[in-house]
């Protein structure tokens, strides 16, 4: 199947973000650069075109603000028919929260994938 629209609207830059070998990633970049829209579509390209499985993602951004933000877009645009089930999305500041949610998943599966963005 051809997921090639996942990378359409996104720069040169941001299409080797998403579309970048399996693993870890960390994304830096300036304010209004697209960060966050760099994250939801890399969620979206790694579950669609890499089988990863939804449940061992986690995408960890700075703020609360940016993660209620990620995962209303991967949500309602990037997964509109499966929502988000499983992916973890935390922001550094709640670190409480961040480590409740990484024992979770590691106690099911290691976790495969991580993303970040600052």
């Amino acid at each position: 199947m051809d997921f090639s629209h996942i990378l359409d609207s996104l720069n040169e830059a941001q299409r080797d973000a998403v579309a970048g070998p399996l693993g870890s990633a960390l994304v830096l970049a300036g304010a209004g650069s697209g960060k966050t829209r760099v994250l939801t579509h890399r969620v979206a390209w790694l579950i669609h075109t890499e089988d990863v499985s939804p449940y061992s993602i986690l995408a960890v951004t700075f703020t609360n603000k940016a993660a209620a933000e990620m995962r209303g877009r991967i949500e309602s645009t990037i997964l509109p028919a499966a929502g988000s089930p499983g992916i973890a999305i935390a922001a550094f500041c709640d670190s409480g929260r961040l480590r409740t949610i990484y024992a979770a998943i590691a106690s099911k599966t290691r976790p495969s994938v991580a993303v970040a963005i600052r």
